[in-house]
């Protein structure tokens, strides 16, 4: 499955690309610290799976999924569990 990560923190991105690069049944298309561009790559490249962060500055995890020109699997992560419930309620 092509899989495409969003996560402006660095060290978390860069984690989170090893474990996908090294799943077998993944096929990494790549990671972007920076949530535009991330968004067009996705829109361009069309992932089956998007990994994405919910903090992130200009445009968070939310805007990101908002602004989807593909149907796509997708992965939130946050440190922070009030979007929780925000994450499930999108289709």
């Amino acid at each position: 499955m092509k899989t495409i990560i969003i996560d402006d923190c660095k060290m978390q991105n860069l984690a989170t690309s090893i474990l996908v690069k090294n799943n077998r049944n993944l096929d990494f298309l790549g990671s972007y610290t920076d949530a535009k561009k991330g968004l067009a790559a996705v829109n361009k490249l069309k992932p089956d799976v998007l990994i994405l962060d919910v903090e992130m500055p200009d445009l968070n995890g939310f805007d990101v999924l908002q602004n989807l020109e593909h149907d796509c699997q997708v992965i939130m992560y946050s440190t922070q569990k009030q979007y929780a419930f925000k994450a499930n309620q999108f289709d």
